[in-house]
């Protein structure tokens, strides 16, 4: 609704009439006079297509201002975290690479060049290497066998007739050879229930060492008494080379 030439009202609608781009008036009440039906026209009805453009392209404009002033500092921000985080994860790295002892820190080569193993490591791998070789030396090389014993001292009859009758009792049974050596033997070697490990040909007292290493001495069966400088013994060899 607009006032018109003092008191009087009308109301305009515009209408597509049935030329295109040519507006139809349509009043309603007290018809305006000319003078003011021009101040109208000029005043309010100017809304041609060079005012939409300027009002739509001030409206992106702003709308534009706004959307970068609401990214920039969050992207801003985001790249500050991102930067941060890494930098504590780098500092958080250092700190426990310098928390570690030296053995178990990586191998420096160099000021650039850091190789990921360990002077740990690589002590390990040489212990490693040298057993090996040691072990197929000692398997490669010469004859060697693995045996236990049960040591006694007196070499009287009485004690041989004894053992005889031990001997038979164990036979082929271990874990019994084990128990007794480690009940009766008179031998350092009885607290490790008899085991006197692998050791070469010509190591031990001949007689035993000639028992031990005879071709036709069975393996892991009880063998003895045989006696030495050191008394009577009792034999059980596990394994053999010859």
């Amino acid at each position: 609704m607009q006032k018109i030439g003092g008191n009087r009202q009308a109301k305009i609608l515009l209408r597509s009439s049935s030329s295109p781009g040519a507006p139809r008036l349509a009043l309603r009440g007290n018809a305006p006079s000319e003078e003011s039906f021009s101040k109208f026209h000029i005043n309010d009805c100017s809304v041609g297509p060079r005012h939409t453009w300027r009002t739509t392209t001030a409206g992106c404009f702003t709308v534009g201002v706004i959307l970068i002033g609401l990214i920039l500092p969050t992207t801003g921000a985001e790249m500050k975290n991102t930067y941060d985080r890494d930098d504590i994860e780098e500092s958080m790295r250092l700190a426990r690479e310098n928390a570690k002892p030296w053995l178990m820190r990586d191998l420096q080569v160099g000021e650039n060049i850091k190789l990921p193993i360990s002077p740990a490591s690589i002590l390990c791998v040489l212990v490693f290497v040298v057993n090996l070789c040691s072990w197929l030396l000692f398997k490669t090389s010469g004859t060697w066998a693995e045996a236990s014993h049960i040591l006694v001292k007196d070499t009287s009859d009485k004690t041989r007739k004894a053992l005889v009758q031990m001997q038979k009792e164990i036979g082929g049974n271990a874990k019994m050879f084990a128990d007794v050596a480690k009940k009766y033997s008179q031998c350092p070697s009885h607290e490790e229930k008899g085991n006197l490990g692998r050791f070469k040909q010509g190591t031990m007292a001949p007689p035993f060492d000639r028992a031990v290493f005879d071709p036709k001495t069975p393996l892991k069966q009880t063998i003895g008494p045989i006696q030495t400088q050191f008394g009577f013994h009792l034999i059980y060899v596990r394994d053999r080379k010859l």
